[in-house]
């Protein structure tokens, strides 16, 4: 190869990466969590969580998982809201917002989410072995924020 076509390469990979960090910088953050709907079974099919959060004058959390019998639900504070905000903006969670995408017609492997956000917006994604951008960072990131809510009404269960 000579140098000419190594440079073009580099000049076009350079490009491609530049051109993706000022799409994720301009990504406008989450600031509030108003509802979120977010259920997931992983790709062997034994894992199944479903996580919900409805907010009207308080928050509600529910948890439903292979691990607890019958649903949970309790009230959160704004200090579990703002761990999940952190999580959906590190992890770019609104670039979620249309991904449709499947590999195959199972659901095992498969996710659905949807989270009205400030404003009244709305992100909604979901898959079949297939999966977003950060998807499986902000799901283990989601899944200790829940766990660790959850954690003294699971071990009574």
């Amino acid at each position: 190869m000579n140098i000419k076509k190594l440079l073009l390469i580099i000049l076009i990979i350079g490009v491609v990466i530049g051109v993706g960090y000022v799409i994720l910088q301009n990504v406008s953050e989450v600031t509030d969590i108003k509802n979120l709907d977010f259920e997931y079974i992983d790709s062997l099919g034994n894992n199944h969580k479903h996580y919900k959060i409805e907010c009207n004058k308080k928050c509600v959390a529910t948890i439903k998982t292979d691990k607890i019998k019958d649903e949970l639900s309790h009230e959160i504070d704004k200090k579990t809201i703002n761990k999940l905000v952190e999580i959906c903006n590190r992890y770019y969670v609104r670039l979620w917002n249309g991904f449709n995408e499947s590999r195959s017609n199972t659901n095992v492997g498969s996710f659905s989410f949807k989270m009205t956000i400030q404003d009244n917006k709305e992100i909604e994604a979901k898959g079949y072995m297939k999966y977003p951008l950060y998807f499986t960072k902000a799901i283990q990131a989601m899944d200790k924020v829940f766990e660790e809510e959850f954690k003294e009404d699971i071990k009574t269960d």
